[in-house]
């Protein structure tokens, strides 16, 4: 869905989303925004199922994704509600193609960040948009980050998470498991 030259991307991602699309009131002919929400309180409602939300803020500029930002979240367990961001930047002169947050080893199971820009390669923005869907529909929902964007990030033990892929935020010893 993200290219250099991304019109009818747009076109198409509005065709498919349009009724749900929300506009903000400020657009211009230059730019506008616009926020997708998606959650599931018709279901949720039986405790059964997590209450889950996916929110996309879309920042078009001349008919172009310019930004983008997602919010994965899903209500608690045991006073935790494990979210994942991901942001894309167009420009390629933002630093960093690809990063994680955590990355490497980890026992922040709960608040994963995702961030790329139109240098990451395609299989770092397959992961970084494969979110679990599932997690809307899951008995007992998804419990972490690992299971919310398992592309990305696994579970080694209880309390340890890992990255699957090579961040650009890695630093000299820090490993990822892919």
């Amino acid at each position: 869905m993200i290219s250099r030259d991304s019109t009818a991307e747009f076109e198409g991602f509005i065709k498919r989303y349009g009724a749900k699309l929300k506009k903000d009131e400020h657009c211009t002919a230059l730019e506008c925004q616009y926020l997708l929400e998606i959650n599931n309180r018709v279901v949720s409602w039986t405790h059964l199922i997590a209450y889950t939300e996916l929110r996309a803020y879309l920042t078009i500029f001349r008919g172009r994704f310019e930004f983008f930002f997602i919010s994965f979240r899903q209500e608690g367990h045991e006073g935790n509600s494990p979210v994942v961001h991901v942001q894309f930047v167009a420009s390629d002169g933002v630093p960093g193609a690809f990063s994680l947050n955590p990355h490497g080893r980890s026992n922040e199971l709960w608040n994963g960040m995702i961030h790329f820009n139109l240098a990451a390669n395609p299989r770092e923005r397959h992961a970084a948009l494969n979110l679990n869907l599932n997690c809307f529909v899951k008995l007992g929902g998804c419990h972490d980050i690992a299971e919310m964007s398992p592309e990305v990030w696994k579970i080694t033990s209880p309390a340890v998470i890992y990255s699957r892929m090579p961040s650009g935020a890695d630093t000299i010893g820090d490993e990822y498991a892919p």
